[in-house]
Parts: C-alpha cells; sequence; structure tokens
C-alpha cells in the first residue's frame, strides 16, 4: 500500500489558475487512485464538501507543516525522525513551486509540481532573487519535479539545480465544462468578436492586438480577466488614445458561466503571450470549437499544435495578415471546429492523474532517504 498525501493549500485562493489546477487534479487522481494506493487530501474545511465522493480521506492544513516550521523542526530531529518506524505517509505532492505546506519527515518523498519559471520575466532584482530561493529550497527537498510543458522543464533545468532528481512532464487536463450553463456578460452587443482572456499582466503582449484591429474591421475585441495590474490601465488608456472605444473593451474578470459563453460565441482566441507555462485558455477555447491564434512562444506550441495559427512577429500587419488567412481557412473546412475538440479532448485530468499515480508508486517507501533529504 502507497500512502499519497496531496497538499491542496491553493484551494485557500478563489478562482485562480493554482486554485483550478489542484482542484481538478485531486477530483481526478481520486477517481483513478486503485485499491494499493491510499489518498490523503490536505486542504482547507470549507473545501471539503467538493472533495468528496473520491475515496480520499481529508485533513486540514497543519500549521507545523508549513515551510519555515517544518525547516526548523527537522534541524533540530533529523535523526530522531529517521529512526522511526514507517512514516506516515510515503508521498507528499506539493501543487505549486511556492507551496508552504511541506513534509516534517525527511523520509517521506516529496513530488513538487513546479509549473513554471513565468517570475523570471515578470520581477528582477531582489523579489526576483527572493523567488528563486524559494524555488530552489523546495527543489533541494523534492525527490521527483513534474511540469506541465518541455518549455517549462528545459527552463526548470537551466535555471535551478535540479541534480540528478527526474523533471517530468505531465500535461493539465481542461477544466472548463463545456457542457455547462453559460451567460452572456452585460453590456455586450450582437457584433461579432474576438477575446483574449487571461489575466491582464504585460507579459500578455496584449498592447499589439490593439494595433492589429485597425486593421481587422467589423470585429470586436473583448480583453477579458483580473484587471488589477497597472497594465490594463494603460491599455484602456492606448485604447482611447487609438480612437472609438467601442471596438475594444478591457472587461476585467468574469464568472465561470460568462467565460464559457465567451469561448463559445468568439470567432477565435487571441494569445500573443511572451510567457506562459502551459496556456490553459488555448485548450479551453479549442473544446469549444474556437480557433485559436497564438505567439510561438514559450509552451503555446506545445498546447495548440497544428491546428493553432502562429505570429512570428507583432507588427500588426504582419498579425493582421496571419489572422485572415487562419480564418479563411477555418472558414473553407468544415471540420475545422470538430478537429479543433478533438484536439482539446488529448490534454484530460484522467490522463494527468494515472500519470501522477504512476509517479507515486515509483517512490514506494523504502529505507534510504529520499532524493534531497539530509
Amino acid at each position: 500500500m502507497t500512502r499519497v498525501l496531496l497538499s491542496l493549500d491553493k484551494l485557500r485562493e478563489s478562482n485562480s489558475g493554482l486554485e483550478r489546477f489542484s482542484l481538478h487534479l485531486a477530483r481526478a487522481v481520486g477517481e483513478a487512485a486503485p485499491d494499493d494506493v491510499d489518498l490523503v487530501f490536505m486542504a482547507p474545511r470549507h473545501r471539503w464538501p467538493e472533495l468528496g465522493g473520491t475515496g480520499a480521506r481529508l485533513e486540514p492544513l497543519r500549521f507545523f507543516n508549513k515551510s519555515r516550521v517544518q525547516s526548523a523542526v527537522c534541524r533540530i530531529a533529523p535523526a530522531w525522525m529517521k529512526s522511526r518506524g514507517r512514516p506516515r505517509y510515503d508521498v507528499w505532492h506539493a501543487l505549486a513551486q511556492d507551496a508552504k505546506f511541506l513534509p516534517l519527515d525527511p523520509r517521506i518523498r516529496l513530488v513538487l509540481t513546479l509549473h513554471d519559471l513565468t517570475v523570471r520575466r515578470i520581477e528582477s532584482g531582489k523579489k526576483l532573487a527572493r523567488a528563486m530561493k524559494r524555488f530552489q529550497a523546495n527543489v533541494d527537498r523534492a525527490s521527483v519535479i513534474v511540469t506541465g510543458s518541455h518549455f517549462a522543464a528545459d527552463e526548470i533545468r537551466q535555471h535551478l539545480r535540479v541534480g540528478d532528481r527526474p523533471v517530468e512532464v505531465i500535461y493539465h487536463g481542461i477544466t472548463l465544462d463545456t457542457a455547462a450553463p453559460s451567460r452572456q456578460p452585460a453590456g455586450l452587443g450582437e457584433d461579432p468578436f474576438l477575446v483574449a482572456l487571461g489575466r491582464v499582466v504585460r507579459t500578455k503582449n496584449l498592447h499589439t492586438l490593439i494595433d492589429m484591429m485597425t486593421l481587422v474591421p467589423n470585429r470586436n475585441l473583448l480583453i477579458v480577466g483580473d484587471d488589477s495590474d497597472s497594465y490594463a490601465a494603460e491599455l484602456r488608456k492606448r485604447i482611447a488614445d487609438a480612437g472609438p472605444t467601442d471596438r475594444v473593451r478591457v472587461l476585467g474578470p468574469v464568472s465561470d458561466a460568462e467565460r464559457l459563453w465567451l469561448f463559445q460565441h468568439a470567432d477565435a482566441l487571441l494569445q500573443p503571450s511572451l510567457s506562459e507555462g502551459f496556456g490553459l485558455p488555448v485548450l479551453e477555447a479549442m473544446a469549444c470549437g474556437t480557433p485559436v491564434f497564438l505567439a510561438r512562444q514559450t509552451s503555446l506550441p506545445e498546447v495548440g499544435g497544428e491546428l493553432a495559427f502562429y505570429w512570428d512577429t507583432f507588427e500588426p500587419d504582419a498579425m493582421a495578415t496571419v489572422f485572415h488567412r487562419g480564418m479563411t481557412i477555418v472558414a473553407a473546412d468544415p471540420t475545422y471546429p470538430d478537429r479543433l475538440v478533438a484536439h482539446a479532448a488529448t490534454f484530460s485530468w484522467a490522463t494527468a492523474a494515472k500519470a501522477y499515480l504512476d509517479v507515486y508508486r515509483s517512490l514506494a517507501w523504502v529505507s534510504s532517504p529520499p532524493v534531497g533529504a539530509g
């Protein structure tokens, strides 16, 4: 029997990418776990109802498993811990690179999901140094590192000291339920539109779309997502300076039902992002049969595959040319939406769960210490 704990501390967040990842992976692992895997979900109590029915035991988040506390305890009493019998868990899975809840017992193997190193393209100076130091500390404790794309795996190997630890690539599944009820966001008319969806930050490169839209008549552009960053205000000013504001709008965040409606009714998803660890909105759009136009950057070509259309430059004329050519191809092929749906279906949480379970079983407890312990 392999005893596995999933640390779901990111469920304390609301409507974030890491929260969605944690919830859907936990459910899928719980449903797929065979009888020889004993699962425990350590999660905030208010999220327990969403984790019921999976067969996993539920435990609250424990203060003494916070990283600062556990590092202090392990410095004081590592020999005592190692002299005890079999540890309570064989494997501990931390679902984010900045995980703060880690195992006290150094014999427990740690699986660390390190999603990406996007922080390298957002922060600099002391903030970047602190983040990378925190990531490195978690890598040092890990037995296996898992990430969501080959691009991210290469970047992890390049910028963190992984030693001989395996770096496995397990693609995410799709969190969007395309059969769920949808709802049109308030204030939208009947005009055809394109959508750019994700957190509105500079690495998303959304200002390039404003210039491109001057060359794309008869369609509006909706920029959707968390708009708390100062970049959103810059975009609104740029839209106002460019002329009429009714064709390009920054909507801000939307509900899940509104998000689904936008994917289902948009003519295309536009994502000129310069930095992605995975690119979940790409698959969500494809799952709705919606064409996608992406930057040929970071992980996006892995996710979009051969059915996406790619920008190699961000000059307005070149972007508009790629867009018009792509929409012509889509219009000429009535099977294109079905092909997009089929491609998205290859990224499933069931497949991800099976791959994670294989990793867990490969780390079944033996008396020798785990990689990175000591």
